[in-house]
């Protein structure tokens, strides 16, 4: 392909991606009711109650999630905006921005390819498809902005520490910074809680010394234990059989899970028959993700990872420590519903009351 129908094929593509992601913004800001919905019901039930403060609100877990970041933006929506759930959709609409912006950001340090128009396609594709594709029913739904927190919170997190392990920035001020923002991912939703497995991978990937390292693992494990004591007055542990073919059958469906294309019968289907092409993605996406992580340590033994690079592997780890994180609880047996493995959600429930 010469240079001009390359430019003109390019150019073609951003202005239909950009067409189309107008489309979208209209038609959910047209088309969107700005009413309460599902879960929602509850919150605002314990805020109308006159039985809580704000603090209680955001500090207790629900479902054994920590939301006090999105509590934050719940208790401004009813107090300020009658629980129209114009805040969360305006908040959430920002996150999708912020995390198709942290991934343009950090793509374009991959390789020479990837910079220019090539690094414009990436982001007019990644906002396409966080903006519809699987998402549109979050979209909707805006009570739901606690999952785009926890993602825009990890991958910031992850950002910044690679930028420390890769020398790019300082380590003092770049840890304090990357772990607070684990902390609000954390506080945002549960699968945020999985991000301190790939800060881990980033500290470990890094150039820095081994005493800085093991300081910034020890922290790292540190706070996991204690998020994790704080969380454990408020679960009581279920018990049933978690078999390893049916957890990785769930982590493929985790990770497969938009390619099915059932909308609401999503829920309901178990049908392995109907679930084939989302399982194959997911599988191949387990396979690509080992060939990748094999490339990552061959790579490594040769030269310093740069920050993109420490940033991408952070973000695969994430996405499996979340799918692993589902199917400790979901993956009881036999092929779960997309529903319950919906890596929209980013994740589900790390325990059940």
């Amino acid at each position: 392909m010469n240079i001009r129908v390359w430019r003109v094929a390019t150019a073609s593509f951003l202005v239909l991606a950009t067409a189309f992601t107008l489309a979208s913004l209209f038609v959910i800001f047209r088309q969107a009711v700005y009413i309460p919905y599902w879960d929602q019901w509850g919150w605002i039930d314990r805020y109308l109650s006159g039985n809580e403060t704000l603090v209680s609100l955001a500090t207790t877990p629900i479902n054994a999630h920590i939301v006090a970041v999105p509590a934050l933006l719940y208790w401004i929506d009813i107090a300020w905006f009658d629980a129209s759930n114009r805040v969360n959709l305006a908040a959430m609409m920002a996150c999708i921005a912020g995390i198709c912006l942290l991934l343009r950001g950090r793509f374009a340090g991959l390789a020479d390819a990837f910079r220019g128009t090539t690094r414009e396609i990436y982001f007019a594709v990644a906002v396409v498809l966080m903006l519809w594709f699987h998402n549109w029913e979050n979209l909707f739904w805006p009570f739901q902005v606690h999952l785009y927190l926890a993602v825009l919170f990890s991958l910031a997190s992850l950002s910044v520490l690679a930028a420390v392990a890769a020398k790019e920035i300082g380590h003092a001020a770049g840890i304090v910074v990357a772990f607070a923002l684990g902390l609000l991912a954390g506080a945002s939703f549960g699968p945020g809680l999985g991000v301190w497995a790939p800060l881990l991978v980033v500290v470990v990937l890094g150039r820095r010394p081994a005493a800085w390292k093991w300081g910034a693992a020890s922290a790292a494990v540190l706070l996991t234990a204690l998020l994790a004591w704080y969380l454990s007055s408020w679960v009581a542990h279920e018990s049933h059989p978690i078999g390893l073919l049916p957890s990785i059958e769930f982590l493929a469906l985790y990770l497969g899970s938009p390619f099915f294309r059932g909308y609401n019968e999503r829920a309901l289907t178990t049908d392995p028959a109907l679930l084939i092409v989302p399982l194959a993605a997911g599988y191949s996406a387990l396979l690509l993700a080992c060939a990748v992580a094999v490339r990552v340590l061959r790579l490594r033994k040769r030269r310093p990872l740069n920050a993109a690079e420490l940033f991408f592997a952070g973000v695969m780890t994430f996405s499996l420590v979340a799918g692993a994180m589902a199917a400790l609880v979901r993956g009881s047996g036999g092929a779960p519903a997309p529903a319950r493995a919906y890596p929209d959600r980013m994740g589900c429930r790390l325990v059940r009351r």
